[in-house]
C-alpha cells in the first residue's frame, strides 16, 4: 500500500515538473536572453525532461508516451514553420519556442527509450 502511496507522490512531482518545463521553455523564448543564460537555461530543460521522463512515465505508458515524443518532434518544426509563412510572424521567437521545446521533450524519450531497453533486456 505505501508503494502506491509514493508512486502517486513521485506522479504528482512529474506533473509539476512537465508544467514547469512548459511554462520555462514557452516562456523564457519571448525574452532576448544572453548566450551563458541560454546555455543554463538548456541545461536546466535537459534535466527536468529526464526528471519527467524518470517520474512520470509507467511501464505502460511508454510506447504512446514515444509515439507522442517522436510526433511532436518530427511535426512541430513543420507547423511553426507554416504558421511563420501564413501568418508572417518573426521566426527567432518561434525557433527558440521551438528548441526550449524539444530540450525537455528529446531528453524524456531517450530516459524512457532507455528505460524500455532495459526492461526488455531484463525480461529474457
Amino acid at each position: 500500500m505505501k508503494k502506491n502511496n509514493t508512486f502517486a507522490n513521485l506522479h504528482i512531482y512529474g506533473s509539476l515538473l512537465f508544467v514547469t518545463a512548459l511554462i520555462l521553455a514557452i516562456g523564457t523564448s519571448v525574452f532576448s536572453l544572453s548566450p551563458t543564460v541560454s546555455k543554463i537555461l538548456t541545461i536546466v530543460l535537459i534535466i527536468l525532461g529526464v526528471s519527467i521522463g524518470a517520474l512520470n512515465i509507467t511501464r505502460n505508458e511508454t510506447v504512446p508516451f514515444l509515439v507522442s515524443c517522436i510526433t511532436l518532434t518530427l511535426l512541430l518544426g513543420p507547423l511553426l514553420g507554416a504558421i511563420t509563412q501564413v501568418f508572417e510572424l518573426e521566426t527567432i521567437l518561434l525557433s527558440k519556442m521551438y528548441m526550449n521545446v524539444i530540450s525537455v521533450v528529446i531528453p524524456a524519450a531517450i530516459f524512457v527509450a532507455l528505460k524500455a531497453i532495459f526492461y526488455l533486456a531484463k525480461e529474457e
